[in-house]
């Protein structure tokens, strides 16, 4: 919920590194899912912005602010 000042952070790493980190640990990065709770902020528009991430990035908008429960919910049906 109103991740707007935190979202650019994370998508600028997987941009650009997470790749490596993820080999050296064993491991293969094969979807974000970005549950946007109903944010009032920009965090929408960011995630529509962020196509330069094709196929390692989705996001969900939830209509309203339901709580973390609700967005976690929503994430893990969606996966």
């Amino acid at each position: 919920f109103n991740e707007e000042r935190r979202l650019p952070t994370l998508l600028d790493r997987l941009d650009a590194g997470a790749d490596a980190t993820l080999v050296t640990a064993n491991l293969e990065l094969l979807e974000v899912l970005v549950v946007d709770d109903g944010s009032e902020d920009t965090t929408a528009a960011i995630l529509e912005a962020s196509t330069h991430l094709p196929g390692r990035l989705r996001s969900i908008r939830l209509p309203t602010h339901l709580g973390k429960g609700a967005a976690v919910k929503a994430g893990a049906q969606a996966a």
